[in-house]
């Protein structure tokens, strides 16, 4: 592994759909995400392809500290 990132885009996907997703990572990932799974970290920051980002009200995930406000749509 490098180090660096991959671009992983494919101009054959027109939109995306995020379902319940565990939010940024990082520093938001709980003890045990960060612990076993430490590679999550996906930043949002470049994604241009349009996305329906799908979260219901009492999705709280086991991975992330933010509960669920870690939609990667929020920034608070």
């Amino acid at each position: 592994m490098s180090g660096q990132e991959a671009d992983l885009s494919d101009a054959r996907v027109k939109a995306g759909v995020l379902l319940a997703t565990a939010g940024k990572g990082g520093a938001d990932l709980t003890p045990f995400a960060a612990e076993h799974f430490p590679f999550m970290n996906p930043s949002f920051a470049n994604m241009t392809t349009p996305a329906l980002v799908v979260a219901g009200d009492h999705d709280g995930s086991p991975l992330t500290v933010r509960g669920r406000t870690g939609s990667p749509t929020r920034t608070s």
